[in-house]
């Protein structure tokens, strides 16, 4: 199973606790990737022993400084959101597909079912974002989207790299982002480009099931996320942000805590229930 991430500086503690939950999930033979620009040799350098420890290959990957250098960034996002577009021109040639994930996520199950999803000549399998509707007008006049069409969400794509490169996609999403992208894209960066330009051909598997924004999810549908999910993603305000609202800020730091990150836990701990009390009495 090949994996892709795209890193940013001072991630690695995320990148650890996403990596072991997939670990500890699946007992395939792991293909871990990582796209980066800018991370620091000890960083890159503790990323491989961790991976190496559980048994699985790692591939680092440099990406030029010069890609995505004017692409629009919003709400503190750094340029390394874009790197998953380069997937098909930066992974070797005989990688023939790759599952990307965001590192804001967590592996709660096996993630075999996606995986061997066949793509039927799509350029994408994908999931849709349940957190935009198909009655957000302004969105896909923006995009472009057909009405009846879905939105999906880009943290978990699992890209058909063949057939990506034989209509030479790269290109193609290079010449869509030049002119006036930057005034059109409005929030969701690379997520805009991927909708605007292949809302029409990707294959949808089940949010709930490998694509679940667990903290929107129902008290209703909450318990069979916990115990269906392959994938719990934290989009939005992180698990590890002490003024996250929801008590679901505890599946992240039960795979942190044992990724080695135990202090940072009770910092985050200590930080949060003040906060819970105080903001919340405040209100």
């Amino acid at each position: 199973m090949n994996i892709l991430l795209t890193l940013f500086p001072n991630s690695v503690m995320y990148a650890k606790t996403m990596l072991l939950s997939l670990f500890l999930n699946n007992n395939d033979n792991l293909n871990i990737f990582i796209f980066h620009s800018r991370l620091k040799y000890c960083e890159i350098n503790e990323l491989i022993k961790f991976i190496k420890k559980h048994g699985h290959s790692v591939s680092i990957i440099e990406i030029e400084e010069e890609y995505f250098e004017n692409a629009p960034l919003y709400r503190g996002c750094t340029k390394e959101i874009y790197y998953r577009l380069l997937a098909m021109e930066k992974l070797p040639a005989n990688i023939k597909k790759v599952l990307y994930m965001d590192v804001d996520i967590i592996i709660n199950n096996s993630l075999t079912e996606f995986y061997n999803t066949e793509f039927e000549n799509n350029y994408f399998v994908v999931c849709e974002d349940s957190n935009h509707s198909r009655n957000n007008d302004e969105l896909y006049d923006i995009l472009n989207i057909p009405k009846e069409r879905k939105y999906f969400n880009s943290g978990v794509l699992l890209f058909n790299l063949d057939l990506l490169r034989e209509t030479g996609q790269t290109m193609k999403i290079q010449e869509f982002m030049k002119g006036n992208w930057a005034e059109k894209n409005k929030w969701f960066h690379d997520q805009n480009v991927l909708n605007s330009m292949y809302y029409d051909n990707v294959k949808y598997k089940d949010y709930m099931l490998f694509n679940c924004l667990i903290k929107n999810v129902s008290n209703e549908k909450k318990e069979f996320c916990l115990k269906n999910s392959s994938i719990f993603h934290f989009a939005g305000i992180k698990p590890w942000n002490y003024k996250y609202p929801s008590e679901c800020y505890k599946i992240w730091w039960s795979y942190a805590i044992k990724a080695g990150y135990w202090g940072r836990y009770i910092r985050f701990l200590v930080k949060h229930k003040i906060y819970m009390f105080y903001g919340f009495k405040d209100k």
